[in-house]
C-alpha cells in the first residue's frame, strides 16, 4: 500500500498464500480457539481478508479487526463480512 504514515513504508505485502491461510485456520478450530483478532499494518489490504474472515466465522470463531479504517468505504470488503454475519442490505 506504501501509506506515507506507516513506519513500514513501501515494503511489499506477501502474506500466506490462500490454502495455507485455510489450513492454519482448521488447525486453529480444531485447537478450541473460539476468539480470533486480526490485525496488521492494515489487515484489509490481505487479498484473501474476505475469504478467512467468512471462514473464521463459519468456523464459529468470534473475530475482532484492528484497522485503520481506510478501505471500509470499499463494497467487496464489507459486503462479504457482512453476509458472513446474515445481514442483509450489502
Amino acid at each position: 500500500m506504501g501509506c506515507s504514515h506507516c513506519y513500514l513504508g513501501l515494503k511489499e505485502f506477501a502474506g500466506l498464500p490462500w490454502p495455507d491461510k485455510e489450513r492454519l485456520l482448521l488447525m486453529m478450530r480444531d485447537a478450541g480457539v473460539i476468539w480470533l483478532q486480526i490485525t496488521g499494518g492494515e489487515p484489509t489490504i490481505d487479498k484473501h481478508f474476505t475469504d478467512a474472515y467468512r471462514l473464521a466465522f463459519e468456523l464459529g470463531m468470534m473475530i475482532t479487526v484492528s484497522t485503520n479504517g481506510s478501505r471500509l468505504w470499499h463494497p467487496d470488503l464489507l459486503g462479504p463480512v457482512h453476509r458472513a454475519a446474515g445481514r442483509t442490505g450489502w
